[in-house]
Parts: C-alpha cells; sequence; structure tokens
C-alpha cells in the first residue's frame, strides 16, 4: 500500500476508542495498539516521531498498511489490545515471553468436572488457574488435592457408568461418581472447596475440620475414616510449614518484583494469601527497546496476566509507580476482569516494602539465571552454525529451510516444512502440504511435489514463501538430494543444498562436477547436532500432521457408512469433536447442541 493509501485510511479512522494494527509489506503484524481516539492516535505515528518512544523510529519505515477495530470503551481497547499481542506476537510490542512451560490448572465445565493440568486457556467455559512457572510445584499440589478432596481424574469428557470402581477409588482418590458413591450436589461442593483452596481460602481452617473429624471417627471406632483423615490433616499441616507470615491483615496480596537487562524483564509474583506468602511465579517479558519505560513494561505484563487468571487479590503491591493514566485504565481492567475493587499500591517503607524488596531480589536472581542460560544458548547456536558454514564451504548460513515426507502405503501423504533462522526454530513459518499428485508409495515424487510448491512460490514472489534460504536440508540420502537438485535448477535458482541419511548419519552435497560429495561431519560436532535436531524436528512435524490427516479421513470413512449423514454434517462434528474417538465417547446432548435432535439419535444409533 503507498503511503498517500495509508494517510487516506487514517484520515477516513473514526475518533472512537479501538485498537489500531500496523502491518508490514508481507502483511506481518508489526505493533498493535489501544487509543481512546483511533483518529488521533494513529495520526501521531505519521507527525513528527517521539524521542521517548524508541520503537516508533525503527518501525515506522516497515508501515506498509493499517487496520483498526472498534470498541466501546478505552478499558475494552486494552482487552482487545492483550488478546491481539498474544495471539500475533508483534515485533514492536512489550509481550509476556510464549513460554510452554507454564501451566494451568483447569476445572472442567461438566456435571462431574475433571481437575486436569493444561498448557493454555480456551474459551470452553471451564475455570483456570495459574499461570505457574513450577511444573513439580503445581503436580504436587494437584496430588495434595486428591488426598483431601477425592475428584475423578478418568479421561472421559461426558461420564460413564461402569460396573466396578477403579483403583483410583479404592485407594481413596475418588469419590466414585461412575459407580453412584457420590451425588451431583455433593460432587460440586467437592469442586467448591477445591477452587476455595487454589485461591488460597479458608486453608488454615482445614487443619481444625480435619482434625475433629479424625476424632469423631476415632470415638466412632471408625479407624479407617479416621486414618483418611489424619492422613489429610497432616498433608494439610505439612504445607502450612512451608508458609510462612508476612502480614497481620489476612489479606489476599501479589507483590510484583521487576528486574529488566538486554532487552529482557524478569518479574517475579509472591503470592500472599491470608497474610502467608504461599507460593512465587517467575515470568520473562520482551522488551523490543532497551530504552523503555519500565512503568510501561509493568503495566503491559499486568494487563497480559490478569487477563488470563481466574483469581484477583485484594491488593496489588508493585515496586514503583505506573504512569497515572495507565494506572487507571489498569485498574478499570482488574475491576472488569474481577468485577471487584482491586488496590494498587507503590509502598515506599515499612514491611510492605520489605516484601517488594523481597520480590525484587527474586526478580534479580531469576533474570540474572534467564540471561546466563540465553547468553549460553546463543553462543551454541553462533557456533554451531559457523561450524556448518567452515564445513559446508558456504558464507553466512542464517535461514536453514528442512523437508520431510509422511506416509503408510502412499495413503494420506503429506510433506513438512520446518524453518531454523539462527540456528533456532521458528514456528510460525513452518508449512506443511497435503500431497496432491503421488498417491503412490513413492517418497522421491511426494518429495519432488513439495518442493515444487515451495520453489515455484518463492520465484513467483508469493508472500508465504518470499524469504529465500542460505541452506536447504532434505531427510534422506543420495536420491532425495538429486530431487532436490533437480527441482533447483528447473526453478533456475542458486541455492546451498544438502541431504542427511538416517543410520550412518551422512551428510551429501553436489561438487563442482555436479557429482554426489559425501561431507565429514563429526559426529559429536555442533554442526552435526544443529543439522540432527532441524532433521528430527522435519520428521515429527510431518509425522504430527500426518496422524491429523488419517484421523480426518478415519472419521469421513465411518460417517460416510451411516445414511442420512451428509458432508456438512460430518465437517461439523469434524469441526468440534476433532477425531471418531471423541465423537464415540460423546453424549447425546453435546451432540444435539452441534446437529440436532435428529441427526444426533442417527449418530448415537450408529456408532
Amino acid at each position: 500500500m503507498e503511503y498517500k493509501e495509508i494517510i487516506k485510511k487514517i484520515n477516513n479512522l473514526p475518533k472512537k476508542p479501538g485498537v489500531y494494527i500496523f502491518k508490514d509489506l508481507q502483511g506481518n503484524i508489526l505493533y498493535v495498539g489501544k487509543a481512546i481516539d483511533l483518529k488521533n492516535r494513529v495520526n501521531s505515528y505519521f507527525q513528527k516521531p517521539d524521542p521517548t518512544r524508541f520503537q516508533i523510529v525503527p518501525m515506522m519505515p516497515k508501515v506498509a498498511d493499517m487496520d483498526y477495530v472498534i470498541v466501546n470503551t478505552e478499558t475494552e481497547a486494552l482487552i482487545a489490545e492483550t488478546n491481539l499481542i498474544k495471539k500475533y506476537k508483534p515485533k514492536y510490542n512489550i509481550r509476556m515471553r510464549d513460554d510452554k512451560n507454564y501451566l494451568f490448572i483447569k476445572i472442567t465445565k461438566e456435571d462431574f468436572p475433571r481437575i486436569i493440568l493444561s498448557r493454555k486457556v480456551q474459551k470452553d467455559k471451564a475455570t483456570y488457574f495459574g499461570p505457574y512457572t513450577n511444573s513439580l510445584d503445581v503436580r504436587n499440589t494437584l496430588n495434595l488435592l486428591q488426598k483431601l478432596y477425592p475428584f475423578r481424574t478418568c479421561k472421559e469428557s461426558s461420564l460413564k457408568k461402569r460396573p466396578k470402581p477403579c483403583l483410583a477409588y479404592h485407594i481413596k482418590r475418588c469419590s466414585g461418581p461412575c459407580i453412584d458413591q457420590i451425588t451431583k450436589e455433593d460432587y460440586k461442593q467437592v469442586i467448591v472447596k477445591v477452587k476455595s483452596f487454589l485461591e488460597g481460602k479458608g486453608v488454615n481452617a482445614l487443619v481444625g475440620e480435619f482434625k475433629a473429624e479424625m476424632k469423631k471417627a476415632a470415638e466412632t471406632q471408625d479407624f479407617e475414616r479416621a486414618s483418611l483423615y489424619r492422613d489429610r490433616y497432616f498433608a494439610i499441616v505439612k504445607m502450612l510449614e512451608k508458609q510462612y507470615v508476612v502480614s497481620t491483615k489476612m489479606l489476599d496480596q501479589d507483590v510484583l518484583g521487576y528486574a529488566k537487562e538486554n532487552g529482557l524483564a524478569g518479574i517475579a509474583i509472591l503470592k500472599i494469601r491470608d497474610g502467608k506468602l504461599s507460593g512465587k511465579e517467575h515470568f520473562n517479558v520482551e522488551v523490543p527497546f532497551v530504552g523503555e519505560n519500565n512503568g510501561e513494561i509493568l503495566s503491559a505484563f499486568i494487563s497480559q496476566y490478569y487477563e488470563d487468571t481466574s483469581f484477583y487479590p485484594k491488593e496489588l503491591l508493585l515496586p514503583f509507580g505506573l504512569p497515572a493514566a495507565e494506572k487507571e485504565l489498569i485498574k478499570k481492567l482488574l475491576l472488569k476482569l474481577s468485577k471487584k475493587k482491586i488496590n494498587i499500591k507503590e509502598p515506599k517503607i515499612g514491611g510492605q516494602k520489605e516484601i517488594i524488596n523481597l520480590a525484587n531480589l527474586n526478580a534479580k536472581e531469576y533474570l540474572s539465571k534467564e540471561l546466563e542460560a540465553f547468553v549460553y544458548k546463543s553462543a551454541k547456536a553462533e557456533k554451531s552454525l559457523k561450524e556448518l558454514s567452515s564445513i559446508l564451504g558456504v558464507e553466512n548460513i542464517f535461514r536453514i529451510e528442512c523437508f520431510d515426507i509422511s506416509n503408510i502405503q502412499g495413503t494420506s501423504a503429506v510433506g513438512s516444512m520446518v524453518v531454523f533462522e539462527g540456528g533456532e526454530p521458528k514456528k510460525d513459518k513452518y508449512r506443511k502440504f497435503k500431497i496432491k499428485t503421488a498417491q503412490t508409495p513413492n517418497d522421491y515424487l511426494m518429495m519432488e511435489e513439495v518442493l515444487k510448491r515451495r520453489l515455484t512460490a518463492l520465484t513467483l514472489g508469493q508472500e508465504r514463501f518470499i524469504k529465500e534460504p542460505d541452506l536447504i536440508l532434505v531427510d534422506g540420502g543420495k536420491g532425495q538430494l538429486s530431487v532436490l537438485k533437480k527441482v533447483i535448477d528447473e526453478q533456475g535458482l542458486v541455492i546451498n543444498i544438502a541431504s542427511l541419511a538416517k543410520k550412518q548419519e551422512d551428510v551429501y552435497v553436489y561438487d563442482l562436477e555436479d557429482k554426489f560429495l559425501k561431507i565429514a561431519v563429526p559426529r559429536n560436532s555442533y554442526a552435526m547436532f544443529l543439522l540432527q535436531n532441524i532433521r528430527d524436528e522435519a520428521h515429527r512435524f510431518a509425522v504430527s500432521y500426518h496422524r491429523l490427516v488419517r484421523s480426518k479421513k478415519n472419521v469421513k470413512s465411518a460417517l460416510d457408512e451411516i445414511s442420512g449423514i451428509g458432508p456438512k454434517t460430518k465437517k461439523a462434528l469434524l469441526d468440534h469433536f476433532g477425531s471418531l474417538d471423541n465423537i464415540r465417547k460423546a453424549n447425546s446432548e453435546e451432540m444435539e447442541k452441534i446437529i440436532g435432535k435428529d441427526k444426533a439419535k442417527i449418530i448415537m444409533d450408529n456408532l
């Protein structure tokens, strides 16, 4: 889009609250921002740049298009901005690092809810607690909860009646809803207590409750019940021994500690429940530019963190003040999310300042470890690429693409393309291909199709494939490499190519006379580890996609045999349930919501 067209778009912007989205020439999202007045805010980017906003100067020359979304209030704009940042991870936004190690405790929305671990928050009406950064602590918490409040652990989303109980019931880790040993209402009370526990409420009261139940059972000589409550009593006492009192006010508080260095901020959250320090979490925040304002970084973290959590403290203690406008907006956001007023304080003296200092110390220690690991990882990647460049005789290898094929006797055949840049995987740039032409068990023909589609797109300048790799790697030996060479020559391209064969882990290239050349890459070298990592990732990505395609095909073939079920119904079932196994497990109520009562009956009768 030309500059004058962008200006025309800006002139037509409404003077209303919303979010604006800057994109580059390829349509990639560069930056997402919020505004109480879209027109004035976006227009300011195209005036004289604000020297305090470090990301503006390098970003604006890359802006080729702009989009926007109108909302009702500035608070809604902040929520929309937060969600878009999490979804697209724009290069020039401050954002929580997308870490797969973050865990949530999920309480499902069912008649007899399950309590399970989840890696992400979904819009499925379930209740989520987290995010947690220490997986061992989370698993220990779930283990303790099962001792205190036995809930079901079976994997079925809809509870099925069983002829006899499972092992979990016999060892007092499940209340047995599948064999009618607990009513729906009583089970609901179990879940209420679990939620209360995870929110840090009433934990101290459990000590007295379990002790009293233990004594009562002993007096009636119900020794099995007495031993059950004895175990629960000691489990709670053991947990409480790890907590220590930091306040006599018995408040629920989140205390945030902060440290920043070299484009990365470390934030520690000390969780105080009923006046006791009950846990801590650590998070990374990626900062696009070193000079970013600390207040803006902390504001961005608060909005992104609390948008996902389900528990909100009464007070939020911060290590320093936020900009006045940002603080008010954060207050409104927390009020909207939690449905209650949350005090935000920046203590300067006294006991609360001491706990802030402790949080800052935790953040600083965590950040130093993260930076140490980052430096080591970066140095390792750099060394791997340098070593690989030297061995292959290729200068400045940065972007490596690797291709693999997955099929079973030619059926459900798929191809994968993975991308590594700077020695690190770039998963947002991975691509998958469903084989269209070669449906015989011929890996060479399938590989040729995938490579042709990718490299033709490169020569045509298609946006999704516009970047040229410094090295193309194929999973296989001389045969796969010859296919790659053929496609490269047909497209008139000059790209470095290599193959990595399994078992012997031999690396092949072409020499100056277009003859196969086996390259000696030391087995324990950084270069070999990098090649193996890329090859294995391409194989994993291909296999996972092949399983998905095969699963969908199996669902369709099974549904094809049912009279009265058409393509739209099959697609609706597949989109919602994902697999034939899940369709079989679904109950009639769940099915009726998706495809209606009549068709649901047909499916239930036939599957």
